[in-house]
């Protein structure tokens, strides 16, 4: 996985700003979290919400570096993922900025992770993350 951090960074993209999708603020920060929301699903029963937490506030000051306008929120005292309060920090910024920061923030994550478990590892955990749900199909009615 991070063999190649310019293509973790193009998966990565592909989940935060799906093409076709809206380009606004909002937009990103809803991707956003449906993203983490997922990281959070796949990664909270093997290391718990307080090591997914714990990830997440590590990413967030490595990105800082580049965004500091970053921030995660107070930690939730059952080590609860801060949604909202992430959300509302991509949602005020520029759309192009809240992407690329939301961007390395979890690609960030994935190079954290692949430090600890290992790249294979990683990238099973991960890769369910990376596939976008597409959207339902609606259903055609019949007269």
């Amino acid at each position: 996985m991070v063999r190649d951090p310019e293509a973790l960074r193009g998966l990565v993209r592909g989940v935060i700003v799906a093409p076709g999708a809206p380009s606004d603020s909002a937009s990103v920060a809803s991707a956003s979290v449906r993203a983490w929301t997922r990281v959070v699903a796949q990664l909270a029963p093997i290391i718990g919400p307080r090591g997914v937490d714990s990830l997440f506030r590590r990413s967030i000051q490595l990105a800082q570096g580049e965004f500091p306008w970053l921030a995660a929120g107070p930690e939730a005292p059952d080590g609860a993922f801060p949604a909202e309060a992430f959300a509302d920090c991509l949602a005020a910024r520029d759309p192009d900025a809240a992407a690329e920061a939301s961007v390395e923030l979890l690609a960030a994550f994935a190079e954290l992770l692949e430090t600890l478990v290992g790249p294979g590892l990683a990238r099973r955990l991960l890769d369910p993350v990376w596939r976008v749900p597409s959207p339902p199909a609606s259903k055609e009615s019949a007269p």
